[in-house]
């Protein structure tokens, strides 16, 4: 397939506070949106991208602020294009090897307007994609390929009764906690006000180490809390007694009456053609 400068491939959509919102006209197979975008659009009004040469820690908060400010801490190339993108890791492909390892702080600021997170966040993405292919030399293209998944679906077709929408009134901000998904340790997880969609990518797909796409059906945003054994049976766990506490499989099906299913589909992922890295800009 024919690479595309990266002005050409805009896949145009939002994440706010750790939440997937639907936008856009095409539908990429493994959940994610996207959209395409004229070549012509603004930029950042300023922006820096430097090396992260000292441990700092990710920030906690969403990475858009009402006034503008757009910070990205200690990132891999890898995880910013798939903030640009708005497309879970597991669809990104290709690049060379420390645009996995090395990682940047992103500081850039755009207009302030009066609009809601999700258009805030929408236009910070599309800025973050000229952004990289003028600082990288980024250049992608979309392919579809074939990879195991395991599907998140009902069951026997009945939600565990501990599965139960949000009462949480997020209204159109969405301001924290609403769309939270967070591993609070290994074998342990919560979200707030998220929908389903997000608690397969963010929350299920590493505990199993692979993908698992929502095809449970359920609309609308639930409140989960959800503890099991992780797969490396080597890792700390609260319970002392680790054969009491169920296969992240298990603790699916016993604690949200929900059940992953081990199945082959096409995805469309984003390739990284080309990329240049910089060393202090």
């Amino acid at each position: 397939m024919q690479s595309v400068p990266l002005r050409r491939s805009v896949f145009r959509c939002i994440f706010v506070a750790l939440i997937s919102a639907v936008c856009g006209s095409a539908v990429l197979a493994g959940g994610g949106r996207f959209s395409r975008q004229q070549t012509a659009g603004p930029g950042f009004e300023s922006a820096s991208i430097r090396p992260a040469n000292s441990p700092l820690p990710r920030q906690a908060l969403p990475p858009v602020s009402p006034n503008g400010q757009v910070v990205l801490t200690n990132q891999t190339l890898r995880q910013l294009v798939g903030f640009a993108f708005h497309i879970p890791e597991y669809q990104i492909a290709g690049g060379p090897d420390w645009a996995n390892s090395q990682t940047y702080n992103v500081t850039a600021r755009m207009a302030a307007a009066k609009e809601t997170n999700i258009v805030r966040v929408d236009r910070a993405r599309a800025m973050m994609q000229k952004l990289l292919a003028d600082r990288f030399a980024l250049r992608v293209h979309t392919e579809p390929r074939s990879v195991k998944v395991y599907l998140l679906t009902r069951g026997n077709g009945q939600a565990h009764p501990m599965l139960q929408p949000t009462k949480i009134d997020c209204g159109p901000e969405k301001p924290l906690p609403c769309g939270r998904v967070a591993v609070a340790r290994r074998g342990a997880m919560f979200a707030r006000a998220a929908p389903m969609e997000a608690i397969a990518r963010m929350a299920l797909s590493p505990a199993v180490n692979g993908i698992v796409l929502d095809r449970t059906g359920l609309i609308g945003n639930f409140d989960v809390d959800l503890e099991w054994r992780p797969l490396d049976t080597t890792a700390p766990l609260r319970n002392s007694r680790p054969n009491q506490v169920p296969t992240i499989f298990e603790a699916v099906e016993q604690q949200l009456g929900l059940k992953l299913e081990l199945a082959q589909t096409s995805l469309e992922f984003l390739i990284i053609d080309r990329a240049e890295a910089i060393t202090d800009k």
